[in-house]
């Protein structure tokens, strides 16, 4: 596992939304990355999901999550999730972006958690 985290929300009375910004580290020898998200039913809703790789491109967009998630970023087109550019995991710090509406009445709360998927070791040939 890569990252684990517990966010909390609390309401504002100066705007409509939140945005939460964490890094992560991911290391290198990855061909695949698993973001997957926790949402208390019913009580939050992340307006938006964008994903940086630490070269700045953006990996993955989401909007409008409102249940439980998985997506998957991937060197293979095929395996990667609909939304996400596949191709090379660089190793380096990795930026995810939350937007979180922020129409609430009580603090709210999330979790989200990463994991890597290890490349296959190559066969020896001689």
């Amino acid at each position: 596992m890569i990252k684990r985290q517990d966010v909390a929300i609390k309401p504002k009375d100066d705007s409509t939304s939140n945005f939460l910004i964490e890094r992560f580290i991911v290391p290198g020898n990855l061909d695949g990355l698993t973001l997957n998200i926790s949402l208390p039913e019913g009580q939050c809703v992340i307006a938006l999901i964008l994903i940086y790789d630490c070269e700045y491109m953006l990996r993955a967009e989401y909007q409008d999550v409102e249940a439980n998630r998985k997506f998957v970023i991937h060197e293979d087109e095929r395996i990667s999730s609909i939304n996400t550019r596949s191709g090379p995991i660089p190793e380096g710090e990795w930026i995810i972006a939350f937007e979180v509406q922020n129409d609430l009445s009580q603090e709210q709360s999330f979790t989200y958690q990463i994991q890597g998927s290890e490349k296959a070791l190559q066969a020896y040939q001689s």
